[in-house]
């Protein structure tokens, strides 16, 4: 952690980015969260720990008063887009590309 202070207090290193070894599911969640921030929905993600944080929007676009929250799955993070996304079974229509991710991406959108 002190390592990691120091390289962002470095105004001489600013381009470094750390990279933590995420599972692909967390992996996901982060890639998710950081669309939603671009999106402005929150304002802020990050990962600690094997962990996908996010920050709400606060009292104002620039505050940084509002609650932080872990996100544990893809609803955790459809809490931010007033939605609740739920598993499909990819057999109930061949057809249909209405996979969980395809519907936060459509609805970040």
């Amino acid at each position: 952690m002190l390592a990691r202070k120091k390289l962002r207090d470095n105004t001489e290193l600013r381009n470094i980015y750390i990279n933590e070894d995420l599972t692909k599911n967390r992996s996901k969640l982060a890639l998710e969260a950081r669309k939603l921030k671009k999106a402005n929905k929150i304002a802020d993600t990050w990962t600690h720990d094997g962990r996908v944080l996010v920050r709400e929007n606060g009292s104002t676009p620039m505050a940084r008063d509002g609650k932080i929250h872990t996100i544990n799955n893809l609803n955790d993070l459809g809490k931010f887009l007033r939605i609740t996304i739920s598993r499909i079974p990819a057999t109930t229509d061949p057809r249909s590309d209405a996979s969980p991710q395809a519907m936060a991406q459509a609805a970040i959108d």
